[in-house]
């Protein structure tokens, strides 16, 4: 593994990161935010002498003290922190009137969240001052956004019925189900609808809306996927077709889009 030297300050860890847009980079210290699922978040009024280069879309880029927080998206050439480089990151940039009542550290220039960071194994020694990084088989994937343009949320739970096969232990721990007979058991499940639709996005231009619940995807019912299933899916692989069936203001209602990724590279 890789050793690396951070710098706590108020109990949190910053490492030093380098960001490259065209041929110029730009150091600075970055807030290591397990709790942001970016890639990378830049605070642009800490980068003298940056444009956001196109292509570029607005987005929502999280949650905070005060609310949601909205900004720009678009990818940059290159990040590196330590001997590590990884090649067109997805980077977000918060509409600096959302973060400027936060601390801002000197030297700071962003922070570097789980989507980054799940590229790795990490260890964290505190009392030393380091963290120690090793590549894992996330490494070199693609860093995509969510191509649907659907921010979707958890929408309470659900009792569901299953059918459990009766099964009779007889001599040990072998198990055997008599004359087909079934049983029912009933299990929470997660509701989830739609919290937010991109503009211009595959979803928005399908017709879906904030507030639709979702029942299907894909064919299968919702409640059988996970939120971070959900979220995966939505940025799995473009031109993957996504079939949701929803409903709204009690009407159910059937949609068809493809994804599409909003920020190609441009050399």
């Amino acid at each position: 593994m890789t050793k690396l030297p951070i710098e706590i300050i108020g109990s949190r860890p910053f490492v030093e990161i380098s960001v490259q847009q065209d041929k110029e980079q730009i150091n600075g210290k970055a807030l290591i935010d397990m709790g942001n699922s970016d890639a990378v978040l830049l605070l642009k009024n800490r980068l003298k002498e940056y444009e956001i280069r196109p292509p570029s879309i607005t987005d929502y880029i999280g949650q905070g003290f005060n609310g949601e927080i909205y900004g720009l998206r678009n990818r940059i050439k290159e990040l590196t922190v330590g001997p590590f480089h990884m090649s067109f990151p997805l980077v977000a940039y918060p509409e600096m009137e959302s973060v400027q009542n936060a601390r801002i550290i000197t030297d700071r220039i962003g922070s570097i969240g789980n989507e980054l960071l799940r590229r790795f194994q990490i260890i964290f020694d505190y009392p030393n001052r380091q963290i120690y990084l090793s590549k894992n088989r996330n490494f070199d994937k693609f860093y995509y956004l969510n191509m649907s343009g659907l921010e979707i949320v958890h929408d309470g739970v659900k009792w569901e019925k299953e059918e459990v096969p009766v099964a009779l232990k007889r001599g040990g721990s072998n198990e055997v189900n008599f004359d087909n007979k079934m049983q029912f058991k009933f299990i929470l499940k997660p509701l989830f609808k739609i919290d937010m639709v991109r503009a211009a996005s595959p979803a928005q231009l399908a017709g879906l809306m904030k507030d639709d619940k979702i029942l299907t995807v894909n064919g299968r019912t919702v409640s059988a996927y996970t939120l971070e299933d959900l979220t995966n899916l939505m940025k799995s692989e473009e031109g993957k077709e996504i079939v949701m069936k929803i409903e709204r203001n009690g009407v159910k209602m059937d949609f068809r889009f493809t994804l599409q990724d909003p920020l190609p590279f441009i050399h």
